[in-house]
């Protein structure tokens, strides 16, 4: 047996178990501290995938409360500007403003595989409820 029948033979038993960071690119060259309704970060879809979990560090600088917080939404869109599908989202509204904070994750997602001929982006999105203070966005988006 050689090494590239060994690797291939590996594979489709890797392959789920290792996770990698799809990259996110800040939209429309806006960063943090997000102060607006809007898209946030958005990554391409450059292959197959499947989504494993989506991590935030968020730090909500002023006022973050049960009445003013923020939502942030994972968003999947369409190839050619097709339709898009909401994968999940969290919000901040239990979180303590003022300090740096790591617990908002998603896990699971609407759709399960994202496939690059169906799917050309992902993005986040952020919506104010109420009138919540800045809110500074760290994410990372582990996929397979």
């Amino acid at each position: 047996m050689n090494l590239p029948t060994l690797a291939r033979d590996l594979y489709p038993y890797i392959r789920p178990r290792l996770w990698l960071s799809l990259p996110f690119t800040p939209s429309g060259g806006v960063t943090s501290p997000f102060s607006a309704n809007g898209t946030a970060y958005v990554a391409p879809v450059a292959r197959d995938i499947t989504p494993r979990r989506l991590e935030f560090g968020v730090f909500p600088v002023a006022t973050n409360n049960g009445s003013n917080y923020w939502t942030i939404t994972l968003t999947l869109q369409a190839t050619g500007g097709g339709g898009t599908t909401a994968q999940g989202s969290v919000t901040t509204s239990a979180l303590t403003a003022g300090r740096w904070d790591n617990s908002l994750a998603l896990s699971s997602f609407t759709t399960a595989a994202w496939d690059a001929a169906t799917y050309a982006v992902v993005y986040l999105s952020l919506t104010k409820t109420g009138t919540p203070g800045a809110l500074y966005l760290n994410p990372i988006l582990w996929v397979s």
